[in-house]
């Protein structure tokens, strides 16, 4: 460093001096003065005496225990962790727009997909605190994606670049831990937090044996999906079959309503990857290409239609072990899209 960076510690209002301030906040002081003399120039300042916010540089680094209140949102600020690691590391100390708490996503460019718009502020927050980047686009720097849904172009796209898809609970997780540990949010330790290759899906069958059912069965539901044993067009999203079950009822009804019919061996081959596999390969021939797995396109909104339990089946439900005929299906209940 060929100038001094000078780091004020704050000493927040519920303490009288910095030896009442946390440990953390003291071992990264220490570790400062350790530097000293070596381009950094730390001292302790008390919030409330505390006055200048303006005329200050990149080389103005200031170190809070909590990421709240008004000084927080008046300065760009790093947490003691953060300094601690980038010291024990002999890395630089962020400088970006964004305050950094921890670097356990440095080096990281994270995008979302199928979520709210809280959820995406609060992944965008996080990220940046953990000094990752997060971008709204799936781009060739992209290394993660946080999503709820296979059923999504950026999903489509992740699985082809084998970029790990996460749920959202790894944010959390990693934020959690960043705040007592020195961790990488891309480590194994996190892969309990991928996203199940059959997230949200509700799968059903027609014409397989009865053992190809029972794998099926138990490989959805034990994959973050759910089983059932009947077609309903607002909640559905996959029927597996056979290539010589295509007269069926339920693959008339796939067709009608544009869902995806596929190979039991998709949900096989799915399972053993751990992500939702193209349907390309899996596609019966003469089904319904809408689906976003297959094509890359947009994803059959009905799949964020409310799931409503009725005490009577609707005229697009469909349910072969009750022999319900196809025929009751009345055009009027069709979902327009």
């Amino acid at each position: 460093m060929n100038e001094d960076i000078n780091v004020t510690f704050i000493i927040p209002p519920e303490c009288r001096n910095e030896n009442e301030c946390s440990e953390e906040m003291q071992l990264a002081f220490t570790a400062c003065e350790q530097h000293s003399g070596g381009g950094i120039k730390a001292q302790w300042q008390a919030q409330t005496t505390w006055k200048k916010f303006v005329g200050l540089t990149k080389k103005d680094v200031f170190v809070v225990s909590e990421f709240q209140g008004e000084f927080f949102e008046r300065l760009r600020l790093v947490g003691p962790r953060c300094i601690s690691c980038c010291l024990t590391e002999g890395i630089s100390i962020p400088s970006g727009p964004e305050p950094v708490f921890t670097i356990a996503m440095r080096g990281l460019v994270v995008t979302a997909s199928g979520l709210s718009k809280q959820q995406k502020e609060n992944i965008k927050k996080k990220v940046h605190w953990m000094g990752g980047l997060y971008s709204t686009v799936l781009t060739e720097d992209t290394t993660h994606l946080v999503a709820d849904t296979v059923l999504s172009d950026k999903y489509v796209k992740a699985v082809e670049r084998n970029l790990p898809v996460m749920q959202d609970t790894w944010i959390e997780a990693v934020w959690e831990s960043s705040l007592r540990l020195n961790i990488n949010a891309a480590s194994s330790d996190f892969d309990n937090h991928k996203l199940p290759p059959f997230a949200n899906l509700q799968v059903t069958t027609t014409g397989i044996t009865k053992k190809d059912k029972a794998l099926v069965m138990k490989l959805v539901s034990e994959n973050g999906g759910t089983f059932s044993g009947a077609f309903q067009s607002e909640t559905t999203d996959i029927v597996v079959l056979n290539k010589d079950s295509i007269g069926s009822e339920k693959y008339k009804a796939a067709l009608e309503y544009g869902k995806a019919c596929v190979l039991p061996s998709w949900v096989i081959d799915s399972a053993a990857r751990g992500v939702a596999l193209p349907l390309s390969k899996y596609r019966v021939a003469g089904a319904s290409t809408s689906s976003p797995l297959s094509e890359h396109r947009a994803p059959d909104m009905s799949l964020n239609f409310s799931r409503i339990t009725n005490l009577r089946p609707p005229s697009n439900f469909v349910d072969e072990s009750r022999a319900v005929d196809i025929s009751t299906m009345s055009s009027r209940m069709k979902v327009s899209i």
